[in-house]
């Protein structure tokens, strides 16, 4: 008689499920839903976005030598720039999501858990514990770092995806690897000071509109950045569970 074995991700989900319920602290509090960014209002919020972005670039930042090169202005500067907005705000939260499962599955979970902090609650708790906004704010420096690693790195790698898709020369897939890693490691450096100095305003909220006025002057050169950003801020605000 053939006997059953789990397999190894069963066991390793077991294990984590278990070793929570004996320490009881859930390492995971923070982890945002797999799916949430397909539904229906979320894709509804992100597709108007995406119009924003296309409205601001055909204002601010098109060539209007442009013009003459196309027949077709509204295909060229409305709809692929649109579909590459969303497409872009898209992409980058399902490989955040699929970063933080593998996470989940290969990381210790309070290692795992300290990658997807909530920034809100997370500044919140410091607060409670220490009654000290200098200390919250020392300390969110290093817990906004961990935890923008992942949507830093998502960024990071669909931006290679389409870079690469174009057929470029070596020397501009070099030039554009380079740029992507500073904005990427730029964008890190500047979320963690300016939630370390909303903090020091007022946890929670103020460490949220930190985290976000600072990502937005580290990424000025890509709108689609900033929906993601302001999406994942905005998840990280409504979920105020300390």
């Amino acid at each position: 008689m053939q006997v059953w074995e789990p397999s190894t991700r069963a066991l390793t989900s077991a294990a984590k499920d278990v070793a929570v319920l004996l320490r009881g602290k859930n390492y995971l509090r923070d982890q945002k839903a797999f799916m949430a960014h397909l539904r229906a209002d979320a894709l509804r919020h992100t597709a108007w976005t995406s119009c924003v972005v296309v409205v601001f670039d055909g204002l601010f930042r098109r060539n209007p030598d442009e013009d003459k090169a196309t027949d077709n202005a509204l295909i060229t500067h409305a709809i692929v720039p649109w579909c590459e907005s969303f497409g872009r705000a898209v992409t980058y939260v399902t490989i955040t999501r699929m970063l933080e499962a593998y996470c989940v599955e290969s990381l210790p979970l309070r290692l795992a858990g300290k990658l997807m902090k909530n920034l809100y609650t997370s500044s919140l708790r410091k607060m409670i514990r220490y009654q000290d906004k200098a200390l919250v704010a020392k300390l969110m420096l290093k817990t906004t770092a961990r935890a923008s690693l992942l949507t830093h790195l998502a960024i990071f790698l669909v931006e290679q995806v389409y870079l690469l898709a174009g057929n470029p020369t070596l020397v501009d897939v070099t030039r554009a690897s380079v740029k992507n890693a500073h904005r990427c490691v730029l964008a890190i450096a500047g979320a963690s000071l300016g939630a370390a100095v909303g903090s020091l305003i007022e946890p929670g909220r103020g460490t949220l509109i930190g985290a976000m006025i600072c990502e937005d002057l580290f990424t000025s050169d890509h709108l689609s950045n900033h929906i993601f950003f302001h999406g994942e801020r905005h998840l990280d605000f409504a979920a105020k569970r300390l």
